[in-house]
């Protein structure tokens, strides 16, 4: 039995890196909005009968729960991963959208509104050229794809179907009598 040694970690390019703590910085951010969130259900403007207190901690929980998968796809995009990059890529289309919605209906405080969706747009294009799209492109080995699996048909080497050997194949199989 052999084994062979893991390919060296490469480091992210300096665009992924800025970008993966931006990402991160979001998502604590997103955690930290939602548990004052939570707590400013006891403020006084919100009324006491439960049902707008309610509806305060579950705002505040799904913020508290966005920015903790926003952590989990830094980590991803910082070790290389396609799906965390398209996952935090549709992520931030979403918002850019919803940053031009809201600076066409309410154009008040251009300066904040318009920084936000090309801050967004510069975010999610950092991703995919330069430096990053060839970090991404190196994170996965010619022949698999993007979510780490082996493709079909092909076993990964030291995990044949059959035996242990990297060699090994499989068995032809008997043909079944018909009666």
């Amino acid at each position: 039995m052999t084994t062979s040694a893991p390919a060296p970690r490469l480091r992210p390019p300096v665009t992924v890196i800025i970008v993966v703590a931006l990402v991160y910085l979001s998502g604590i951010l997103d955690i930290a909005v939602g548990i004052f969130t939570i707590l400013g259900r006891y403020l006084p403007g919100i009324e006491q009968n439960g049902t707008d207190q309610t509806i305060v901690t579950l705002i505040g929980a799904a913020s508290v729960l966005i920015g903790l998968f926003t952590c989990a796809m830094a980590s991803g995009l910082f070790r290389g991963r396609h799906s965390a990059r398209i996952i935090v890529t549709v992520a931030l289309t979403i918002s850019f959208l919803v940053a031009i919605g809201d600076l066409i209906t309410d154009p008040t405080d251009l300066v904040t509104k318009i920084g936000d969706p090309v801050l967004t747009a510069l975010i999610a294009s950092a991703l995919w050229v330069g430096g990053a799209g060839r970090h991404f492109a190196r994170a996965s080995p010619a022949g698999h794809s993007p979510l780490g699996h082996s493709p079909v048909g092909h076993s990964p080497v030291g995990h044949s179907p059959v035996g242990n050997s990297p060699t090994a194949t499989k068995p032809a199989a008997a043909p079944i009598a018909k009666p």
